[in-house]
């Protein structure tokens, strides 16, 4: 039996602020690792018309250099770059529900945490179009090729011009579908099927 992985308890026990508007972040949550492409959502987020006016934060365990990660740290010079690289719990939290956008341009990934929480705030996501995240987010994310940086920097833009985060009937329903309460109901009936 496949079961999938869900919102944590400390997330779904999280007391949103009423009437918390989004603010004019990207977020970008994941250890520094070359697999994880920071390097290109930077590059992209540079490149792009709201570099001025957004601020790209990148949440991250720096367990390697910057550069092992082919990450230039003469970008991340740039005013409208944030690097948090331990957030206490509360801290990414409010990230998450202050945070516009959530990406993931990951080249390959086994579900794709993050995302799903970035969705249970609101979030629009963007992640690149490998088989997992269309597997999971098919319905919710706008999709691109991870190494196409010009790509990458027009979807930031139209994303934030849309205006429209994922429908939230669509969300929710992508949220009770992953959800530890479903895994375990799944295990339960596998068990008890497997004990007749």
């Amino acid at each position: 039996v496949v079961t999938f992985n869900g919102i944590s308890g400390e997330i779904l026990s999280y007391k949103k602020e009423k009437g918390a508007e989004k603010e004019k972040i990207i977020l970008s949550v994941g250890t520094f690792n070359i697999r994880k492409n920071q390097k290109n959502l930077i590059k992209a987020f540079l490149q792009s018309g709201i570099k001025d006016s957004y601020t790209l934060v990148l949440i991250g365990d720096k367990n390697k250099v910057f550069a092992e990660a082919g990450i230039d740290e003469a970008d991340l010079n740039a005013p409208n770059i944030k690097i948090i690289e331990r957030p206490k719990d509360n801290e990414l939290l409010l990230m998450y529900e202050r945070a516009e956008v959530i990406v993931s341009l990951s080249e390959y990934e086994g579900f794709g945490i993050p995302l799903l929480e970035g969705l249970y705030f609101g979030c629009k996501i963007i992640c690149s179009d490998i088989p997992v995240y269309k597997e999971i987010y098919g319905d919710v994310a706008t999709f691109c090729n991870p190494h196409e940086i010009g790509e990458i920097a027009q979807l930031l833009e139209a994303v934030i011009k849309s205006g429209l985060p994922p429908s939230e009937k669509l969300a929710q329903s992508l949220l009770a579908k992953y959800s530890y309460s479903e895994a375990a109901r799944e295990i339960l009936v596998a068990v008890k099927a497997a004990g007749k």
